[in-house]
C-alpha cells in the first residue's frame, strides 16, 4: 500500500523554520470600535422673562377677604414685610392718642383755678378702635384698639390780673395691640400676622389762659417703645426704641351765639414727632428701620356752652377738628431690600364732649369722636372711635 500522506504544516511553525531568521511580526491590533454618543437628555426649559398670571378672581384666597394684586408686574413680598412695616406708623398714632389735646388731658380752661405748688392733679383714661391702612410697598393696615392711662400734676401756678400759668408734668402709658394685613404673596389684604406696642411716656406741658378764655398749651413728651410684631407663620422680632413729640396748641373763644349760653371757640395745633427703633433681625433677614420725622398739623371748631345745674357747672360742647400729617417717609430695610410708607394723611373727627364741675375741687369731663379719612385712595384709608374720660383734683 502506497504510504500516508504527510501531516500539514502546523500554522504558527514555518514548514522549514530557519533558526537564524527573525520572528514574524505580529499581527496589527483590531480596529478600536467608533465612538457612541451618550443619549441626548431634554433640553432645559427657556427662563420665562414675563412674570407668570398672578391667579384671577376665581382663584381661592389665601386668607378671607384678601384679593389677587393688579398689575402687569407684581412683586412677591413674603408675609412679615407687611407685618413689620406697619410698626412705625402704628407708633405714631400711639403717640399722637398719649399726646391728644389741651380739652382732652385737662378738660376745660376754667378748671386751671389753683394756685401755687401742687396745687391739682389730674388723671385720665383713653379707648380707641382703630383702623387705619397706609399707603406703601406692602400696603400695611392695622385693625384693633389702642388703650392708655396718664396721670399729671401741676407743679406750679400763678394768675395775674391778665393771665393764668401752670407748669406740670405727666406720666403715662399706652398699648395698641390688633391684627395687620397688607400686601403679600401677591395678594392684597392679606391677614399677615398681629403686633403689640406700648407708649411708656413721661412729659412736661406749660398752659397759658389768658383773662377772656384764650389759651397756649405747649407740651413735649418722651417715650421709651416696646412690643413685638408676629406673622402668620411664627416669625416675628421684638421692637425697642424711643421716640420725642412736641406740640404747640392755641384756642379762643370769640364769638357767642346771641343771648345764648354757647360760644365759638377756634383752635389749631401742630405737632412733630421722631422715632427710632432698634436693629432686630428674624430667621431669614435683618430688619431695621429709618423713619423721616413726621408733623402733624390740626384746625378745629369747637361750639360749647355754660350751664349752672343742681349747683353744678356743667360744659358740654360739640368739636370737629381737620387733621393733616404731612408728606414724609417710613424706609425697612430687609436686609438689602428696602420698603417705604408713606406718611402723608388726611382726616376729619367729630366728637362731643361735657365738663362738670362738682366743686371747687372735683371736676370731671369726657369725650367721644369719631375719626374718618378723606382720602380718595383704599391705601389711606381711616376709621376710629375714641373715648376719653378725666378727672381732676384741686387742694
Amino acid at each position: 500500500p502506497p504510504p500516508p500522506p504527510p501531516p500539514p504544516p502546523s500554522p504558527d511553525v514555518p514548514e522549514n523554520p530557519d533558526p537564524l531568521a527573525p520572528e514574524p511580526a505580529p499581527p496589527p491590533p483590531p480596529p478600536e470600535p467608533s465612538p457612541v454618543a451618550p443619549p441626548q437628555a431634554d433640553a432645559p426649559p427657556p427662563v420665562p422673562t414675563t412674570p407668570a398670571a398672578v391667579p384671577g378672581p376665581l382663584a381661592v384666597p389665601p386668607t378671607p377677604g384678601a384679593v389677587p394684586a393688579a398689575g402687569d408686574i407684581i412683586p412677591l413680598y413674603r408675609v412679615e414685610a407687611a407685618t413689620y412695616a406697619v410698626v412705625p406708623p402704628l407708633l405714631r398714632e400711639t403717640s399722637l392718642l398719649s399726646l391728644g389735646t389741651f380739652h382732652e388731658r385737662q378738660g376745660e380752661q376754667r378748671l386751671l383755678a389753683g394756685q401755687g405748688g401742687l396745687r391739682a392733679a389730674w388723671a385720665r383714661m383713653i379707648g380707641q378702635s382703630h383702623e387705619q391702612h397706609w399707603e406703601g410697598d406692602a400696603k400695611p393696615s392695622f385693625d384693633g384698639d389702642i388703650q392708655g392711662i396718664q396721670a399729671g400734676v401741676d407743679l406750679y401756678a400763678t394768675a395775674d390780673d391778665h393771665a393764668r400759668n401752670q407748669v406740670g408734668v405727666f406720666v403715662g402709658r399706652t398699648r395698641a395691640q390688633g391684627n395687620v394685613n397688607g400686601f403679600a404673596i401677591g395678594w392684597d389684604n392679606v391677614a399677615v400676622g398681629r403686633t403689640r406696642l406700648d407708649d411708656k411716656h413721661v412729659g412736661l406741658y406749660w398752659t397759658r389762659v389768658g383773662s377772656a378764655g384764650g389759651y397756649l398749651d405747649a407740651v413735649v413728651m418722651q417715650s421709651r417703645y416696646d412690643g413685638n410684631a408676629w406673622s402668620a407663620r411664627g416669625l416675628g422680632i421684638d421692637l425697642r426704641g424711643d421716640g420725642t413729640t412736641a406740640s404747640l396748641e392755641v384756642g379762643k373763644p370769640l364769638l357767642q351765639l346771641g343771648q345764648s349760653a354757647w360760644w365759638l371757640e377756634p383752635q389749631a395745633q401742630v405737632i412733630w414727632q421722631r422715632s427710632a427703633l432698634d436693629d432686630s433681625a428674624d430667621r431669614i433677614s435683618t430688619v431695621s428701620y429709618d423713619n423721616d420725622n413726621a408733623w402733624t398739623g390740626r384746625v378745629g371748631l369747637r361750639l360749647a356752652a355754660d350751664y349752672n345745674l343742681a349747683g353744678n357747672g356743667w360744659q358740654p360742647y360739640l368739636k370737629v377738628n381737620y387733621w393733616q400729617t404731612f408728606d414724609g417717609e417710613d424706609r425697612i430695610n430687609f436686609g438689602t431690600n428696602q420698603l417705604t410708607n408713606q406718611q402723608g394723611a388726611r382726616a376729619l373727627e367729630v366728637g362731643v364732649g361735657v365738663v362738670a364741675r362738682f366743686n371747687a375741687n372735683v371736676s370731671a369731663f369726657a369725650v367721644a369722636d369719631y375719626t374718618r379719612d378723606l382720602e380718595s385712595s383704599d391705601q389711606k384709608e381711616r376709621k376710629s372711635i375714641e373715648g376719653n374720660l378725666g378727672l381732676r383734683l384741686d387742694w
